[in-house]
């Protein structure tokens, strides 16, 4: 069976911010609550994906996942309209609405792999890497 390299990217949607929601991750704790720029951080991956290819690689992208994750909040209990949704946990649950802004799907290659001679399952992820699962046939 013949495989390939590839590389896949995920692109930062306009929720990006730097929750410090990486704990243990030196540079996550550091830059906890600074300020970001989501269109520049776009753009910085755009950049790196199309060096990669140049280089002669082969390239994915994956679209920014829809933030803030509205299902995830409602599943903890928050409820009414979208905007009552997000209203109620910036008030009574900061971190949780952080989470679910998080941008943290960008970090694909956490996410999963296939090789030829091994399949992974489902991987745990944390709560703001939390994404639809994604199904990868035999």
């Amino acid at each position: 069976m013949k495989s390939y390299e590839v590389n896949f990217d995920g692109l930062v949607g306009p929720t990006h911010n730097y929750g410090g929601l990486s704990f243990g991750n030196v540079a996550s704790q550091s830059n906890s609550q600074q300020h970001s720029n989501p269109k520049e951080a776009a753009l910085q991956g755009l950049q790196k994906m199309k060096a990669l290819m140049d280089m002669g690689f082969v390239q994915g992208v994956l679209a920014p996942q829809e933030r803030p994750d509205v299902a995830a909040l409602r599943n903890l209990g928050f409820s009414g309209t979208d905007a009552q949704v997000i209203q109620q946990a910036a008030r009574q649950a900061m971190p949780l609405l952080v989470a679910s802004c998080s941008a943290s799907s960008m970090w694909v290659a956490q996410r999963r792999h296939r090789q030829p001679e091994r399949r992974h399952g489902r991987w745990p992820c944390a709560f703001h890497r939390r994404q639809p699962q994604l199904q990868i046939p035999p």
